[in-house]
């Protein structure tokens, strides 16, 4: 049995001191992280995981570890060192497929005052031409009415680095050209963080959160896996 409790507000308070802070501060601070905040993410990681595959697919991953399910705390400064050191969040990556950098994917992003939801896909050569295959043909309008399902509940999204042009071999005109023009994609939405986020209730309270992107992500999984 997992034994997630909710992130007290003393852990949200300190996540959003970590976003300020510099190398130092959070050396100082590091006892506390472990035990406020990243011990009880692996725990949220757990549950979630089993929620989520109880409502959406048995086939879930989710690894209660950072680089796992959770991304690290500090920023890659290498290719940008002038962001700060660390982040004001808990990243979480639930996917579904046996490459987690290419499998479509299910994201939660908490900060002390909203918590972020997402489904979204890398799109990398062999994915590419397959997503321009899946966007292209009826089945694209299967996915474009799962968007617009989403978009009627929460204020929505839609994201993916694009082309300037429509790529050949499918016409400018095309009816989801913008799709076809995406170089990953990504649908997400905030919502103001809920009192739950102290209690185990938040892991049911994000998976209803979940719900609306869920026929999304079977899209992903249908067209995109196996």
């Amino acid at each position: 049995m997992t034994t997630f409790q909710g992130y007290t507000p003393e852990a949200l308070t300190l996540l959003d001191e970590i976003g300020a802070a510099d190398r130092e501060w959070f050396t100082a601070h590091k006892k506390e992280y472990q035990r406020l905040i990243a011990e009880p993410s692996k725990e949220y990681v757990s549950a979630l995981g089993e929620e989520l595959s109880e409502r959406l697919d048995t086939e879930l991953t989710a690894i209660p570890r950072t680089n796992g399910s959770l991304s690290p705390i500090n920023n890659d400064l290498r290719f940008n060192p002038d962001r700060p050191p660390y982040k004001d969040n808990i990243m979480v990556r639930i996917w579904q497929g046996p490459e987690k950098k290419t499998a479509p994917t299910l994201f939660v992003r908490i900060t002390k005052d909203e918590v972020g939801f997402a489904s979204g896909i890398t799109l990398d050569g062999p994915q590419l031409a397959r997503w321009r295959e899946a966007v292209a043909a009826d089945s694209g309008a299967t996915l474009v009415d799962d968007i617009e399902a989403a978009q009627q509940q929460h204020s929505c999204e839609v994201v993916g680095e694009t082309l300037k042009r429509v790529p050949a071999p499918y016409p400018a005109d095309h009816p989801r050209a913008d799709l076809l023009k995406f170089k990953y994609f990504q649908i997400r939405y905030l919502v103001p963080a809920t009192p739950a986020i102290h209690s185990a209730e938040f892991v049911p309270w994000c998976a209803d959160q979940f719900e609306p992107l869920f026929a999304i992500h079977r899209w992903l999984v249908d067209h995109m896996t196996g």
